[in-house]
């Protein structure tokens, strides 16, 4: 029997402490699923997480963790940001990737 979605999702999350950070195990930025239509499309592991835990988002949506570990998809640690409105993380020089107030309006 093969695994859903879900389970081969948890398959490779490193899930631990409420608090703490969870680990993506699997492949680098990508994970793919197969949506009803039979497409298969590729999603990052966070925006899965976030789906599965508060719903969907929008695509311009776009994700970052508070607490600074790009391997994290605890989603506790998820938010959303708004391109060029948020904060760059304190001890992340352009941890944003070019998404945050400052790091977006010097590249306009």
């Amino acid at each position: 029997m093969s695994l859903t979605v879900e389970e081969r999702f948890w398959s490779k999350v490193e899930k631990r402490g409420p608090d703490e950070c969870w680990p993506w195990t699997g492949y680098k930025g990508e994970f793919q699923i197969t949506r009803k239509n039979n497409n298969r499309i590729r999603v990052r592991p966070c925006r899965f997480m976030w789906e599965l835990s508060f719903g969907v988002l929008k695509d311009e949506d776009k994700l970052t963790v508070n607490c600074g570990n790009l391997k994290c998809i605890n989603p506790n640690h998820l938010k959303i940001i708004e391109i060029g409105k948020a904060d760059c993380h304190p001890n992340k020089p352009h941890f944003c990737r070019g998404m945050c107030k400052s790091c977006y309006t010097k590249n306009l």
